[in-house]
């Protein structure tokens, strides 16, 4: 399974990681119920939410979608 980097594009990582959206809802960085779109790359995302270190989260969240599959 390829990984998720911070250059992708929010829209393709939802689309061919599905269980992507529960991780960032969990983590407030997206609200699919709030009908807000996501545009952008992922780094470009948790920059304006304000996530520190980016490549940490990226990092874990590529954790939890390989115990996913």
């Amino acid at each position: 399974m390829n990984k998720i980097t911070k250059d992708m594009y929010v829209e393709d990582i939802v689309r061919d990681w599905p269980s992507s959206v529960a991780y960032l809802m969990e983590r407030d960085i997206i609200c699919i119920k709030c009908g807000a779109p996501v545009w952008g790359t992922l780094e470009e995302l948790l920059s304006s939410r304000n996530v520190r270190d980016i490549d940490e989260f990226i990092s874990a969240m590529n954790l939890f979608l390989a115990s996913q599959s």
